[in-house]
């Protein structure tokens, strides 16, 4: 096994709007997080260069995580988009994750679109925990927030804790930069927003 020094992973942010302001937040907790502060981070954003830097990592010994974060309107385009992609790269040891509201939401749906792994609720922890297990070869079933399908049925471990915002930069040191968060989360329970349902229906600042 090895640490984030020798890194057997490569991580791969899809950087497509809407998704960038979440995708610098969780590239912003990745880099203070010691276990994966070493591990490659890439950012294509478009499926040409998403592709090649799938082949890249991959060529390299290394596995793909590969993160996707987009909201409900996006949905069927990042589904025909992803089947493309896991098309083109396949055989290549490549792991897709989604997030966001959307995946939130619909976590089988998302899996059976396409998806490996599902991240249910915020991002930061889980991301940092999932990349730190699969750089040293763990097992990474039971990691909260996580959903999967395991023989075709679907499995959605335990939500992670909401994340203190504090303990988190918004963006990456270098590369990606973006507004600042203050405030996380909505106490309007509109029916149309998943949000609310997310961050327990308050806010944090």
């Amino acid at each position: 096994m090895r640490d984030a020094t020798s890194p057997e992973l490569e991580i791969i942010f899809y950087y497509r709007k809407p998704g960038t302001y979440a995708l610098n937040a969780l590239a912003g907790a990745l880099e203070s997080d010691r276990r994966v502060a070493g591990i490659p981070v890439r950012f294509p954003g478009t499926t040409t260069s998403l592709v090649e830097a799938i082949e890249a990592a991959c060529a390299g010994s290394r596995r793909a995580l590969v993160g996707w974060s987009f909201y409900s309107p996006q949905f069927a385009a990042v589904r025909d988009e992803l089947g493309k992609v896991k098309e083109v790269t396949r055989g290549l040891e490549a792991i897709h994750v989604a997030g966001g509201v959307h995946a939130t939401a619909e976590p089988e749906a998302t899996l059976r679109a396409g998806f490996d792994l599902v991240v249910c609720g915020e991002g930061e922890e889980v991301v940092g925990e999932l990349a730190a297990r699969l750089n040293t070869g763990e097992d990474c079933s039971d990691v909260s927030g996580l959903a999967f399908l395991s023989e075709g049925k679907p499995v959605r471990n335990r939500r992670g804790a909401l994340i203190d915002l504090d303990s988190y930069p918004p963006f990456p040191s270098v590369g990606k930069m973006g507004p600042i968060e203050i405030t996380r989360g909505c106490i309007y329970s509109c029916r149309f927003c998943q949000t609310p349902f997310v961050s327990k229906a308050r806010f944090r600042h």
